[in-house]
């Protein structure tokens, strides 16, 4: 008997040597470093018959992408868009831009500004600048973020209109098998009140918000050419938050 134990216990040290020789060996056979990217330039040149003006306005934009994979098994893309027209910087989403998201097997990063889509009633495409995560697995599906959803604009701009800076942060998770999909995500949005001063400007103010949405779905499949799926969102929304709230306060105003 014991014979045979050690035999089976040599059989799965073999097999798990050779398994991983392997997947040393692809390591090495890849090519160490692979770079490919793209790059696109457009410019603009502006001549104005106005004195009170600049009679020369020349601008530049930029916008490209690198992908690098190292040993053919991590990914590592980075884009990014530049201009040097300065009416960028008054907007609450700016050109300038950069972007890096490490791949790993089934796991994403994401750092710098990004967008991510949780649901229709959620969050669907909407920019930020900060850093997220994407597990996607044959079963499991979890994602996350947390960043500025808006900069500060002030009043004084004349180029755009004035807006507190935002910031947000959420999560999604769904689980799928041959007959079922379900899912479920939540975000969180909320003002700063203290990014912009109002002083003199009044006849611009705008209501510094406060916001939670959360949505479920589901999938299933009743025949084999018919399914059925449904999805249902709520969101609650403070339409200002810079006022004292008078109304009688209850344990659910921690979550809401």
């Amino acid at each position: 008997m014991r014979k045979k134990e050690v035999l089976i216990l040599l059989m799965m040290i073999l097999l798990n040597a050779n398994v991983y020789s392997q997947n040393i060996e692809n390591v090495i056979k890849s090519d160490p470093v692979k770079i490919n990217g793209n790059l696109s330039v457009n410019t603009t040149n502006e001549l104005i018959a106005d004195s009170t003006l600049p009679t020369d306005r020349f601008y530049y934009y930029l916008s490209g992408g690198i992908s690098t994979q190292l040993f053919g098994f991590l990914s590592v893309p980075l884009t990014f868009s530049y201009t040097n027209n300065v009416l960028t910087k008054n907007l609450a989403l700016p050109y300038n831009k950069f972007s890096i998201a490490p791949n790993y097997k089934k796991v994403t990063m994401y750092l710098g500004y990004n967008s991510m889509s949780f649901g229709k009633y959620t969050l669907s495409g909407h920019d930020y600048l900060g850093c997220g995560a994407l597990y996607e697995g044959d079963i499991w599906h979890i994602e996350g973020f947390c960043g500025r959803m808006r900069k500060a604009v002030q009043p004084d701009s004349t180029s755009a209109e004035p807006s507190y800076k935002r910031f947000g942060g959420g999560f999604k998770i769904g689980y799928k098998n041959e007959k079922y999909q379900l899912g479920f995500d939540v975000i969180k949005v909320k003002d700063d009140i203290h990014s912009i001063n109002f002083d003199g400007y009044e006849e611009k103010y705008i209501e510094p918000k406060d916001n939670i949405a959360t949505s479920v779905r589901f999938e299933t499949t009743l025949w084999e050419n018919l399914s059925l799926s449904g999805e249902y969102g709520l969101s609650m929304l403070n339409k200002n938050i810079s006022h004292i709230d008078t109304l009688e306060h209850h344990i659910t105003d921690i979550l809401l």
